[in-house]
């Protein structure tokens, strides 16, 4: 990520140079910029690039320009990730708003910011609201994109977890073994996703054996590396215990890890 941020600013100071700041392709680096830093957890910058594109996006393309909407949800993302979650609700409602007037209830942007909003309402504590909003992102997203794509399957997660917070574990659990099964569990790298993101929701529910196990057949067919899974917060309730360390072992032996597909969370970048 380092090498990608040099990378980022090398051309963000050519873009400045030639173009200008308000050039697309300028605005356009800056928010690269501005989404590695978020991945580096330099959210205070992330968040002040964002906002200055804001500013030029909202002025030059108008408040409803795709682009523009792209950086609120950017923006709502960075506030999500410090932790505040009010304002970072208003936004991401607010964008959607206009996404679903704008682009259409199913589009893929709209839909990525229906389950943001799941994943802001679940750090609430509003298990019963968050499983709406990953529910009706979810259904959109099966039809639309299908069962493998990432941002299915992250939403996936979230109705996962908001189902097993609000005491319905066993229906998230069904949910998650007919995605596997229309994915075929002899898909290698294809299955690994779901496969890791049922652990997530394992964790959530207090349910450690089975996601030692559903980590374990994740890392079988090419899951994330160490690094990802020791730094996944969706996780962090399994660090304490011995199993969690044998997995990040595993990990590292897997022949397969470091060419892993790496599930992203759902949404425009």
């Amino acid at each position: 990520m380092a090498e990608a941020e040099a990378l980022y600013r090398k051309a963000l100071e050519i873009d400045l140079r030639t173009l200008g700041p308000e050039h697309s392709d300028t605005t356009q680096t800056e928010d690269g910029l501005a989404n590695v830093l978020s991945t580096q957890h330099h959210y205070a910058e992330a968040e002040k690039i964002h906002r200055d594109v804001l500013a030029v996006r909202v002025r030059l393309l108008g408040p409803d320009h795709t682009d523009t909407l792209l950086t609120q949800y950017n923006i709502s993302e960075v506030m999500f990730r410090q932790n505040h979650y009010a304002e970072a609700e208003n936004l991401i409602r607010k964008t959607q708003t206009s996404q679903t007037r704008v682009l259409g209830a199913e589009d893929p942007d709209a839909m990525a910011s229906k389950t943001l909003l799941a994943r802001i309402l679940i750090k609430e504590g509003r298990f019963r609201e968050a499983e709406e909003s990953a529910r009706q992102a979810f259904e959109a997203q099966l039809r639309v994109l299908g069962p493998q794509h990432n941002d299915t399957i992250s939403s996936l997660q979230y109705l996962g977890i908001a189902l097993a917070l609000n005491h319905h574990y066993d229906e998230a659990k069904a949910l998650f073994d007919g995605i596997i099964q229309k994915i075929g569990a002899n898909k290698g790298r294809e299955s690994s996703v779901p496969w890791y993101e049922l652990a997530c929701v394992d964790a959530a529910a207090g349910h450690r054996a089975e996601a030692f196990d559903h980590l374990r057949r994740a890392i079988k067919t090419g899951e994330r590396d160490a690094g990802d899974v020791k730094g996944d917060d969706d996780l962090k309730s399994l660090r304490s215990d011995h199993r969690f360390n044998v997995l990040l072992a595993e990990a590292q032996r897997h022949p397969d890890a470091a060419a892993a597909p790496t599930p992203t969370t759902p949404g425009p970048k």
